[in-house]
């Protein structure tokens, strides 16, 4: 932030500003990598012990709604765990 303030005072236009967005385009993907597997490792472990015993986690309930085709009550799910 206190680049592109920086930038806007020393008279850079919004386009100049814009353009270093590719620099920032790496840390965005590792984040998306580091969130995904964070994800990915936080089914697992529940879903191979509680799907069995019908203990369910938040992320196990989105999984049996997509299951049994109740794609509305699924979404609902990821938006509130997306929030």
């Amino acid at each position: 932030m206190q680049l592109e303030e920086s930038a806007e005072i020393l008279g850079a236009n919004w386009a100049k500003i814009l353009s270093t967005f590719p620099l920032v385009l790496p840390a965005l993907g590792s984040a998306f990598i580091l969130t995904v597997g964070r994800a990915l490792g936080a089914f697992g472990a529940p879903a191979f012990l509680g799907l069995l015993v019908r203990y369910y986690t938040l992320s196990t309930r989105v999984y049996a709604a997509f299951s049994n085709r109740q794609q509305a009550g699924g979404y609902a799910l990821t938006v509130f765990s997306l929030l």
